[in-house]
């Protein structure tokens, strides 16, 4: 088994070879996903393999795995077609699977099921999901709460360690969050963050703070960078909170309105940005 990088992506006939060996008793089709199927790999780029079943996997390691094949790293992932069927009604899995079907190859269809879901996803439509996506985002909001004390007792006793983790949690949630409330169809994982600042704006308060604890944007010259960037994050989670106040359930709006007046309104430092 060679894990040396290859000198050139992984040909057709391989693709092929490598459909055929997932072509057992249960499989009912084989999608390839990702870069290759959009026509966009490199050398460095996994492929990313989809095996359609008549059952759901009994464990995690049958659900997902990883090998490699000449040096190339592949993924195989074996779910259901119901499965897939059901994230596209749910708005926080449906803007990954949708456009990951919508861009699909496939390899094998032995009964045009992975075609009918295929097609599925070409047909669907954003509109219907909104009001759980509406939900989804609030509920989020109020539950990163606990992330923006930690963030505030780490910056307190000056622990650089708990603001971090409790920073990266907030970039994590907080992108979700918006992507998931403003329908955004993620086309590839390079392009997440990319594709949600695009959707709030360029110049927006929103982008300005993700774009810096993300790290697209370098700290000024001597600034401490636990303490900027757990502050940039009280910032982010402010103007998350903004973004979303017309959509935040009642039963939420006491837990998010808690926790911005125990941040406060200035926490994120507007030293960050002076040039």
């Amino acid at each position: 088994m060679s894990t040396g990088i290859p000198d050139s992506i992984m040909s057709d006939d391989a693709l092929s070879s490598l459909a055929a060996e997932l072509d057992h008793e249960n499989t009912v089709g084989v999608a390839l996903l990702g870069s290759y199927a959009r026509g966009e790999a490199t050398v460095y780029s996994d492929v990313d393999l989809v095996r359609f079943a008549d059952r759901a996997p009994d464990d995690d390691e049958q659900e997902y795995t990883l090998t490699y094949r000449e040096g190339h790293l592949v993924s195989i992932t074996t779910t259901t077609i119901a499965a897939k069927r059901h994230e596209m009604t749910q708005p926080e899995t449906a803007i990954e699977t949708v456009p990951g079907l919508r861009q699909a190859r496939i390899l094998l269809d032995k009964d045009s099921s992975v075609q009918r879901l295929q097609d599925a996803a070409r047909a669907f439509q954003w509109e219907s999901l909104q009001p759980a996506a509406d939900r989804y985002a609030s509920y989020e909001l109020m539950g990163y709460a606990e992330e923006v004390h930690k963030v505030l007792g780490g910056l307190e006793r000056d622990d650089d360690s708990a603001v971090l983790i409790a920073t990266v949690g907030l970039l994590m949630g907080m992108t979700k969050a918006v992507a998931v409330q403003r329908g955004v169809l993620i086309e590839t994982e390079n392009s997440y963050y990319r594709q949600v600042q695009v959707a709030v704006g360029w110049e927006t308060a929103w982008t300005r703070w993700h774009r810096l604890i993300a790290g697209f944007t370098p700290l000024p010259a001597g600034a401490p960078p636990a303490q900027a960037r757990g502050s940039a994050a009280l910032s982010l989670y402010r103007e998350t909170a903004k973004l979303l106040d017309p959509i935040i359930l009642p039963r939420h709006r006491p837990v998010v309105e808690g926790v911005l007046s125990a941040a406060g309104p200035n926490r994120g430092e507007p030293w960050l940005f002076r040039s």
